[in-house]
């Protein structure tokens, strides 16, 4: 009998390397379906083709922030749960991601150890 569904996770980070360190640790985990992108444009694209069940987030994006993404996301997929991951403290991303619907416990602070990040993203899914 197969197991559970694997979390479908969508990482948004204009730093490559981030991206595929993230992605490698996941997948890795075994219990993770990770893709990666690097521009809004891209995560939308991608989200639109096939649903995440949780978004990793990055918020200083080329051209952006994370919050534009989220706030379209948000609206053409309303089941799809967000984390913001995130370099800096800015003032007002608390009260930014409170209006975007997400959840402080759901803001993560860079750096993080890659174990925090998983069960982050578990408890996000609901898994």
């Amino acid at each position: 009998m197969p197991g559970p569904r694997p979390i479908r996770v969508l990482i948004l980070d204009d730093e490559v390397q981030i991206r595929r360190i993230l992605a490698d640790f996941l997948e890795d985990e075994g219990r993770f379906e990770v893709r990666d992108v690097g521009t809004t444009a891209e995560a939308l694209s991608a989200l639109d083709a096939r649903r995440a069940d949780v978004c990793l987030v990055d918020l200083r994006l080329r051209g952006t922030d994370g919050f534009a993404f989220v706030t379209e996301a948000s609206t053409r997929h309303p089941s799809v749960r967000f984390l913001i991951h995130t370099g800096s403290e800015e003032s007002g991303v608390r009260e930014r991601a409170r209006a975007a619907g997400i959840p402080e416990e759901r803001i993560l602070l860079k750096p993080l150890p890659l174990e925090e990040i998983a069960r982050a993203l578990d408890e996000a899914a609901g898994a």
